[in-house]
């Protein structure tokens, strides 16, 4: 299904789910249903006094927000409104039926109290309250109940359950909003139109539903036990009894249609399903059945159930700003970058983002209360605006990577290493630049060193030719990078942190439509990296620099020229500011309109599951 389809299909399934929420409550209590009739004995006017002592008497452990219902209560003349006039049996059933389908979501219908309120609906039906007293305390309890859940609801649809900067383990710089008395406010207030409240509160955004419709579809196989598949090799056109049990399995996983009659033979049909199969998962295409592709298929339905309830989560944490139709993204576990125009792809990489440590040793060490903590290289969750563009940027070494990387090296052979890595060396306190044959590196401190490398302009040079940057505290940036070898790597998390983006000319020229280049600026942007000129104003331009470059270099004092170079950075502020967003989702919606599934590449899963799992067993209490 391409993209447009899925929208279209998100139209109509919201269109027809507005239709049936306005349906759902009208602004006029409905009378008691038939069932209820048999409680002769009650008195509206009786269960509205009995009601408000109950709201009167409210406490933190019966509610989760006090004193925003019982201000909410207070503004209704402490009518209840699900158990208004004995049970509004429309609006509890819609509720039941919403809170039923929470795990959907990847919440689980307990943690809203779903059994609690079904057996005190039970226990109505069922007529074991005999007298006024206790069929009011019942009904109070249930009416509680029910805005409590709503409330619980909402607020996970609209805020998630977790708190990401916890789950995540440090490395989640976002600003955001979380539940706050203003979001219970606003949906204490909308209970005339409570179900479009609720349909609204969640993302809406054809990743999120996505996600939804694909937990909606695997919840069903969630007790399913799959026969295992033989490891086995099988060249296109091959049989083996294997290749049956695969072409059930992707029927399972969705790559492959249900009326397709499975055999033993591995043919272009179910080759096709395989390989659809592979990029959804990031396995690369083959016209054979090999052992990766076999283990990734038996792989149990609660690998892919728990990678959507952790991806959902994360879709609901609201971070601030909101994403416009202006904006570069970069998702780590998927190694790539998108930015768009207007709301349309118009650049599509891949890239490499910064490693981390998986030995179990490592991980164990960096546990904390069950929280696996960020590696100190890995990249930043965090938002920011691109407000300038470096060409030929030069290489400030961080002084952790000249302690850790180059101190060694730099005590073996000074010179060598200098001269082959193109590094200049500056005093850190006085900023001047050290003739490098007259520091003794082995009398230097490897913790106290004074001096900082620069990596001179050019394409040697670790940023590359363009460096794209964005005011943050982690320092990092999008750059580009001479070692294109790493973008044909499969886990491409091998830098200190900053994003290496694969077609950084092709980026910056984004950034550089987006404020409004025209073709005589981009010329000259394109000069200044080293490319000829195509017209006569580029032929001028070039000119102008050349001889600016020789005014330059005569200003320069004799004892600095020595250290004269050539070609230096130039830095281009941007007027607007093209907003950049750094993600973590294994989960996402794919090109091809199917779910896709990556690695944890730098296992934050765990986190948001168990927290998830506590949040689960508190709200049970």
């Amino acid at each position: 299904m391409n993209n447009r389809s899925v929208r279209m299909r998100f139209i109509l399934t919201l269109f027809s789910t507005l239709l049936l929420l306005t349906a759902c409550r009208s602004k006029k209590a409905e009378e008691a249903p038939h069932w209820f009739e048999k409680y002769s004995f009650f008195s509206e006017e009786n269960y509205v006094n009995h009601f408000a002592s109950q709201v009167d008497a409210l406490t933190d452990a019966q509610c989760d927000y006090v004193a925003q219902v019982k201000n909410f209560y207070k503004n209704r003349h402490n009518v209840p409104l699900w158990t208004e006039n004995g049970f509004q049996q429309t609006l509890v059933d819609s509720m039941l039926t919403l809170l039923g389908r929470s795990d959907e979501h990847g919440l689980p219908p307990t943690m809203f109290g779903y059994e609690r309120i079904s057996q005190r609906i039970d226990s109505l039906k069922t007529y074991k309250f005999l007298d006024e007293p206790s069929l009011y305390q019942e009904l109070s309890a249930l009416e509680l109940d029910l805005t409590n859940a709503y409330l619980r609801y909402t607020n996970a649809l609209r805020f998630g359950v977790t708190d990401p900067e916890v789950v995540n383990g440090g490395k989640w710089l976002y600003k955001w909003r979380g539940v706050d008395t203003n979001a219970v406010r606003e949906a204490l207030q909308a209970t005339d139109t409570i179900f479009s409240f609720i349909h609204f509160a969640q993302p809406l955004d054809s990743h999120y539903v996505a996600l939804t419709r694909e937990m909606a579809r695997l919840l069903p196989l969630k007790d399913t036990t799959w026969k295992a598949i033989p490891v086995v090799t099988i060249d296109s056109g091959g049989v083996n009894k294997a290749v049956r049990l695969i072409g059930e399995r992707l029927k399972l996983t969705g790559e492959l249609a249900a009326s397709y009659r499975c055999n033993d033979t591995l043919d272009s049909r179910l080759l096709q399903a395989l390989n659809l199969f592979r990029a959804n998962n990031a396995i690369p295409e083959s016209n054979a059945l090999d052992e990766e592709t076999v283990k990734a298929l038996n792989r149990p339905i609660s690998y892919y159930t728990d990678k959507l309830r952790v991806n959902l989560e994360r879709a609901r944490w609201r971070v601030l700003p909101a994403k416009g139709p202006d904006c570069i993204v970069v998702n780590v576990p998927d190694f790539s970058l998108k930015a768009a125009r207007d709301g349309q792809i118009v650049a599509n990489m891949r890239i490499c983002c910064g490693k981390t440590l998986k030995l179990k040793d490592s991980v164990e060490a960096r546990t904390v209360d069950g929280i696996i903590q960020s590696y100190k290289a890995e990249t930043p969750m965090i938002y920011g605006e691109i407000d300038q563009v470096v060409l030929n940027p030069e290489w400030f070494v961080p002084e952790s990577i000249t302690k850790d990387e180059y101190y060694t090296k730099l005590c073996a052979n000074n010179t060598s290493l200098l001269k082959k890595e193109h590094f200049y060396v500056y005093n850190r306190k006085t900023g001047k630049q050290v003739v490098a044959d007259t520091i003794d590196w082995k009398k230097i401190n490897r913790n106290k060193i004074p001096y900082i490398l620069i990596q001179s302009s050019g394409r040697h040079n670790s940023l590359g030719r363009i460096k794209l940057n964005f005011p943050n505290t982690e320092y990092v940036y999008l750059h580009d990078t001479p070692s294109k070898h790493a973008f044909n790597k499969r886990n491409r998390a091998v830098s200190h942190g900053c994003v290496r983006v694969e077609q950084p000319v092709e980026l910056a020229m984004v950034v550089f439509d987006y404020n409004e280049y025209d073709e005589e600026q981009l010329e000259q942007i394109q000069i200044q990296l080293g490319e000829k000129p195509k017209t006569r104003k580029g032929k001028k331009f070039l000119e102008e620099l050349e001889k600016a470059e020789e005014e330059y270099l005569d200003s320069l004092p004799d004892d600095e020229k020595k250290f004269y170079r050539k070609l230096r950075p130039t830095y281009v502020e941007m007027e607007k500011q093209m907003p950049v967003y750094f993600e973590y989702f294994t989960c996402f919606l794919g090109t091809n309109g199917m779910v896709q599934y990556r690695d944890d590449v730098y296992l934050k899963e765990q986190n948001v599951l168990n927290a998830l799992d506590k949040a689960t067993k508190k709200f049970c209490k």
